[in-house]
């Protein structure tokens, strides 16, 4: 069984077993969490759960996404 803790400050799900919430998950990749809804709206994002109403991302498919993004060196155009 999972359990799962919350912030009372910020009232998000907390990483305690592997599962950030989507400001978290924003943080981890790098970008805002604007951007994180709008590659997730646009069916371009990582894989996410729903914890209730909260879209929360476990972190090994925040590592897949990024390994499966990830670009050779060298100058983009």
């Amino acid at each position: 069984m999972k359990v799962y803790r919350t912030d009372p400050d910020r009232r998000n799900v907390v990483d305690e077993v592997g599962v950030l919430d989507e400001r978290a998950a924003a943080k981890f990749l790098g970008i805002c969490p604007r951007k994180l809804f709008d590659i997730r709206k646009a069916g371009h994002g990582p894989k996410h759960v729903r914890i209730g109403k909260r879209v929360c991302y476990p972190r090994h498919l925040l590592v897949a996404w990024l390994d499966a993004h990830a670009t050779e060196g060298g100058a983009s155009t």
